[in-house]
């Protein structure tokens, strides 16, 4: 399959149906991937872990400051440790169900369309 089969359905906005689709308009696409271009662009995958970095970080801050109050609130340090384990692990499909409504929100929108090409040939809409 292209990536257009695979990620047609994104685009600019994509949670709104009015917006187009990269496969409806693939210069949208083309645009994007001229801004990814050139000086200053930074690899996404440093980005991301750069990112993950800074987040640990700040997880291993909170976990400093409930470990010196761990007598005035015993129980903090494991409820820090736990919630930070929780993040750790759901933080890498942070976007997986905006994708997924984007992906259903396309079909959608294609299937608006088709509609409305049909009703455009039988003559029952004006455009």
């Amino acid at each position: 399959k292209t990536f257009m089969d695979h990620f047609g359905f994104d685009g600019k906005d994509q949670l709104f149906l009015s917006s187009p689709r990269y496969a409806d308009s693939p210069e949208i696409l083309l645009g994007k991937l001229r801004q990814n271009v050139g000086a200053g662009v930074k690899d996404p995958a440093v980005t991301q872990q750069e990112q993950v970095a800074k987040r640990r970080n700040v997880m291993k801050l909170h976990e400093q400051r409930a470990k010196a109050k761990r007598y005035v609130k015993p129980f903090a340090l494991s409820k820090v440790r736990k919630r930070n384990l929780y993040l750790d692990h759901l933080m890498w499909m942070r976007n997986a169900p905006k994708l997924h409504i984007a992906y259903i929100f396309g079909v959608l929108r294609a299937e608006v369309l088709r509609v409305e090409d049909h009703m455009l040939a039988e003559g029952r809409l004006e455009k």
